[in-house]
């Protein structure tokens, strides 16, 4: 939409953006990232097709709103929801979740074997520019409470110069999780956890050639932590943000590492941990005091808020409710337009039967 003053400053902008007289593409397009989410604008989402030279607005500051349309961008899984559409091998869909190391970006001084699991450094390691690091082919996905990879070390080379944590997309390769912005670590040769510092702070203890080290994201509880032989080292870090992406980092010859994304069996006993979790937010939930009418509230604002009219005229003839004439905005509206507005005024439209209709029982 490039028509008119406003049209031609958005396309200058665009242009400017991607650094090119030609209209960006598609893939492109999703190169370009802030805070590891894909500057894309989910205004032309729906039916299109998305392939070739597209027309596409790029969300300004932090990736908030557009910096073409002005129209603030869909919270939750609007990255995921945009590649989905593009329908694209190269774009895959990011609530799929990691499942091996990707080498279009991995830093030139690492090998990546062809298990794309296994990682050597074939660097120096004479200066901290020259980091070996690499990340998953995505991040982890939000759909799960606890993301989860773990690292065995195969070998530790000459100085075990290794460390795991998470990172956003925007990661320089050529340095240590944990020492960039929006990067957190737990490195091998002092034992330290590192948030954007080369200095760290003491955390879980050295670990070596055979050990296993894992690093989780609670996003229930918005808290990193890191495992060494199966077990929990505590919380590292709370607040992650968008560093969602496993990394891993090689700083001396010889070092080698293996990455477990859940295809083999983890060290840690994360299911365990799951239950407990399930468990705790079980009692949680058990402890919140309601009493029958605060439940029966709850289902009539569900019947309603589906449209099921018949339901809801049968729940409250089973429960021996008065008729509701009255309903949240959004649960009168699906209501209206099941019943064709004849509970929309609060005219009760109970079933022939004493409340049973097609819509089906309580």
């Amino acid at each position: 939409e490039f028509s008119g003053k406003q049209g031609r400053g958005r396309e200058r902008r665009l242009k400017e953006f991607v650094g090119g007289s030609a209209p960006p593409t598609a893939k492109h397009c999703a190169a370009q990232t802030v805070h590891g989410v894909p500057r894309l604008c989910v205004r032309a989402l729906g039916a299109r097709e998305f392939s070739g030279d597209v027309g596409w607005c790029f969300p300004s500051g932090c990736g908030n709103s557009c910096l073409c349309c002005g129209r603030r961008r869909r919270s939750g899984g609007g990255a995921a929801e945009v590649f989905r559409a593009m329908q694209s091998n190269e774009m895959e869909d990011y609530d799929e979740g990691p499942s091996e190391v990707n080498t279009t970006k991995a830093s030139h001084l690492v090998k990546v074997h062809t298990d794309k699991l296994t990682v050597t450094y074939n660097g120096k390691g004479n200066h901290n520019q020259d980091v070996g690091s690499v990340q998953a082919n995505r991040p982890f996905s939000n759909r799960v409470l606890i993301g989860y990879f773990e690292v065995t070390v195969v070998s530790a080379g000459q100085r075990g110069c290794m460390a795991i944590g998470l990172a956003n997309a925007d990661f320089n390769l050529m340095r240590q999780p944990g020492w960039e912005p929006w990067s957190y670590g737990y490195h091998g040769e002092d034992g330290r956890k590192f948030f954007n510092s080369s200095r760290g702070e003491p955390y879980g203890g050295k670990f070596t050639s055979d050990d296993v080290v894992g690093c989780g994201l609670h996003f229930g509880t918005r808290e990193i932590f890191f495992t060494k032989n199966g077990k929990n080292l505590g919380v590292a870090f709370t607040d992650p943000g968008h560093s969602y992406f496993p990394t891993v980092g090689l700083h001396s010859q010889g070092e080698t590492v293996t990455l477990n994304f859940g295809a083999r069996p983890f060290v840690f006993p994360l299911d365990e941990m799951l239950r407990e979790e399930r468990e705790k937010l079980q009692t949680t939930i058990s402890r919140v005091p309601l009493n029958t009418a605060t439940v029966h509230q709850l289902v009539r604002n569900y019947l309603a808020s589906e449209g099921l009219a018949g339901s809801l005229a049968s729940f409250e003839a089973a429960a021996a409710l008065p008729t509701q004439t009255s309903y949240p905005s959004g649960a009168a509206s699906s209501l209206e337009n099941a019943t064709g507005g004849g509970r929309a005024n609060g005219v009760a439209a109970r079933g022939a039967n004493g409340g049973a209709s097609s819509n089906g029982g309580a």
